[in-house]
């Protein structure tokens, strides 16, 4: 967690990564799911230091809430209460977020805007919020994980100018870890998923069997015939 050295705060909304394997099965396995769940979080972390501004981590130890509206709010309003004038919050199943985004949407933020990243699957990786903005936004009730909230969000969200960044894939599924290497050519993802499905293909094959790393670094180094 970062001291307070600017008036916004970046805030990462998120679970363990033991309790987000249950709810967020991207890997047949439990262990090497838990495993990915672990490196995504790690991930997030070095996004934030990397960013250089005061951060927070919110997860499930301190969340308060009966639904998932009640523990985001809760977890705003606590950014709030140490004295920051906006917040910008990130949840915990998005690989692909970049420290050129987050820097994008900071800047944006710096200058009394609003910031929102959308979901490939209608949804809502990042909210930035000034304080009157949050003020507001608390009175209304949004579909949260329905697909509908990013444009909810959209039409409510307008009494400062609006920055939008560009849409990324959240990871719910298996199939959601495909869709975003599919569009997303950072090293990063690359490294994550081969190492991620390679282990569950060989503890198939043998189990309790890990390929060693200096194997993953030599098989990243290789690249396939284009698809066609």
């Amino acid at each position: 967690m970062g001291e307070r050295e600017s008036s916004t705060a970046l805030l990462i909304f998120t679970e363990r990564p033991l309790v987000a394997s249950f709810d967020k099965p991207w890997l047949p396995s439990h262990i090497d799911n838990v495993r990915l769940h672990f490196k995504v979080a790690r991930h997030l972390e070095k996004l934030a230091f990397e960013l250089d501004v005061p951060f927070y981590i919110i997860d499930d130890r301190n969340q308060r809430g009966q639904c998932f509206q009640e523990r985001l709010y809760n977890a705003v309003s606590d950014i709030f209460d140490k004295g920051y004038s906006s917040v910008l919050t990130v949840g915990g199943d998005i690989p692909s977020l970049t420290t050129s985004i987050l820097k994008s949407a900071w800047q944006a933020m710096q200058e009394g805007r609003n910031a929102l990243g959308p979901t490939a699957d209608g949804g809502t990786y990042l909210i930035g919020l000034q304080k009157g903005s949050f003020t507001t936004l608390k009175k209304h009730n949004i579909h949260w994980n329905k697909g509908k909230d990013f444009q909810e969000l959209l039409r409510l969200l307008t009494d400062v100018p609006l920055f939008v960044s560009e849409p990324l894939v959240d990871w719910d599924t298996s199939l959601d870890m495909i869709e975003d290497r599919k569009k997303n050519k950072s090293y990063f993802l690359w490294a994550l998923l081969f190492r991620a499905i390679f282990n569950f293909s060989c503890e198939c094959i043998r189990p309790g069997y890990r390929l060693p790393i200096s194997c993953y670094v030599l098989l990243t180094l290789y690249r396939g015939p284009p698809i066609r």
